[in-house]
């Protein structure tokens, strides 16, 4: 070995470190990573902002439902029979949170392009329960109802619950005009 090669070696190997520490140096890196952070929080901002103001909201589904009042375990408890949500402009999502149910098989049916019947659903409405119907659509602004069993002139019916998707006064309209299907 002479002494010129240790030189050129640790030369050699000092700029490689510096090259390399100016392309991807800790700084740089912190840098470049704050700055697309930066980028995609802006882009989702203006993104969702654009889309919330361009997106069109469904219209609020109507229910008619077929109902009876039964006991269960020594309290009254509403018996959902059967549903009918009209003005489905969408996928149509319905459930009970943890409901009791009768045994049976219940059937889904298409009377019309735009509603669906729920039948034999047999769903034991208690205290703190609730349906819930959901309309959904890609690119919309999607609606859902939450009802459950109410007291009204001391009997036990189907109500509105409350949704923030959906203001009160249209569903209580949509309630009133369908007080026919609702309670038998």
């Amino acid at each position: 070995m002479s002494g010129r090669e240790l030189p050129n070696t640790q030369a050699r190997s000092a700029l490689q470190q510096v090259h390399e520490r100016g392309r991807s140096g800790p700084m740089l890196r912190t840098w470049r990573l704050g700055f697309l952070v930066g980028l995609l929080t802006f882009t989702l901002i203006v993104s969702f902002t654009v889309a919330d103001a361009q997106a069109p909201v469904l219209t609020v589904p109507r229910v008619k439902a077929t109902t009876s009042v039964i006991r269960h375990q020594g309290h009254h408890a509403l018996l959902l029979r059967s549903l009918l949500v009209t003005r489905v402009h969408g996928t149509i999502r319905v459930g009970c949170n943890k409901c009791l149910r009768r045994v049976g098989r219940y059937r889904e049916t298409r009377p019309s392009r735009t509603s669906r019947r729920f039948s034999n659903v047999n769903w034991i409405l208690l205290r703190g329960r609730a349906v819930r119907v959901t309309v959904v659509r890609r690119g919309w602004i999607g609606r859902y109802l939450l009802l459950t069993a109410r007291r009204r002139n001391g009997r036990l019916r189907l109500g509105y619950k409350g949704s923030p998707a959906v203001p009160v006064g249209e569903v209580n309209a949509l309630f009133t005009a369908a007080a026919a299907g609702i309670g038998r």
